[in-house]
């Protein structure tokens, strides 16, 4: 498989805590202290950022800052302990799992383009850099979006990849084959790939 192109420059951020880990009077760090537990919306198989190890356990880049700011939150607020909890997100239910306080903070792969969904929440600096990009068999002849002309393209719904992908082909006028099919999850995608059903957007 080979990367076939770099369609939109995109960055991995967190959202964070309404306001900074110090603000104890917060409601989500109020939440926090009485409760005693903090909850990460993570997400199953957004490799390297955030997904499920061999244990079943989340884990990834994203995942270890997220403990961090837990570490910061428990001391900010000096608890003797502190109780994580995870909560699997996909790109649709990440800003209303937030939004509702189902979960104080998440860590995943998403755009700062994403925050704007959650106004009265904040996001940390960015943490990663990436392009989006077209994932594709080496037999498959793409090597550029021109390319894809009546061939199955296949992208997460709700990521900036999609959005990404949309915008080459409508500006190219690219001919795929039907429309955008969009899957729930990177598992889903990568099912379609593996399955010659289509070419898979990653990243997002």
């Amino acid at each position: 498989m080979t990367r076939a192109f770099a369609a939109l420059l995109a960055v991995a951020a967190l959202a964070a805590l309404p306001g900074a880990a110090s603000a104890q009077d917060g409601p989500v760090m109020k939440r926090i202290a009485e409760t005693k537990t903090i909850t990460i919306g993570h997400r199953d198989a957004s490799v390297p950022l955030s997904y499920l190890g061999p244990d079943g356990k989340a884990q990834g880049y994203s995942v270890d800052i997220c403990l961090k700011i837990a570490d910061a939150a428990k001391e900010e607020l000096k608890l003797d302990k502190l109780e994580v909890k995870f909560v699997p997100l996909t790109p649709q239910t990440r800003i209303p799992l937030l939004t509702a306080g189902t979960v104080d903070i998440i860590c995943e792969s998403s755009t700062h383009t994403a925050r704007a969904l959650a106004p009265d929440h904040v996001s940390l600096n960015t943490t990663f850099l990436t392009g989006s990009k077209l994932l594709v068999r080496k037999t498959s002849g793409i090597k550029k979006i021109e390319d894809m002309t009546d061939k199955v393209l296949v992208a997460v719904l709700g990521t900036t990849n999609e959005k990404a992908a949309q915008v080459e082909i409508d500006t190219k006028k690219i001919k795929i084959k039907g429309e955008i099919v969009k899957v729930k999850d990177h598992s889903q995608a990568m099912l379609n790939l593996e399955q010659d059903r289509g070419r898979r957007l990653r990243i997002g």
